[in-house]
């Protein structure tokens, strides 16, 4: 929606991005999606709305930071390669 209005959203934000703020940090591994759309939502407000999201600029920063190196798709498998190397 953002994308659409541009910096006529800025007034919302403040209802708009901690509920965002809080999918990003309680969704679930089942969930990756809501979270990927918060953030990608997240960055449109940042672009758009630069002057009215600098307050969430240090929440957002810590949440891009976090969920950067995280990959859903990957799977650890140490402990069936370690197991294999024993037998």
């Amino acid at each position: 929606m953002c994308r659409a209005v541009g910096y006529r959203f800025g007034p919302h934000l403040g209802d708009t991005v901690p509920v965002l703020i809080n999918y990003c940090t309680t969704a679930s591994e089942n969930d990756e999606e809501l979270r990927e759309y918060s953030l990608q939502a997240l960055e449109s407000f940042l672009l758009r709305c630069p002057r009215d999201i600098s307050v969430y600029c240090d929440e957002i920063l810590h949440l891009a930071l976090a969920y950067l190196s995280y990959d859903p798709n990957f799977t650890d498998n140490m402990e069936e390669d370690t197991d294999d190397e024993g037998h």
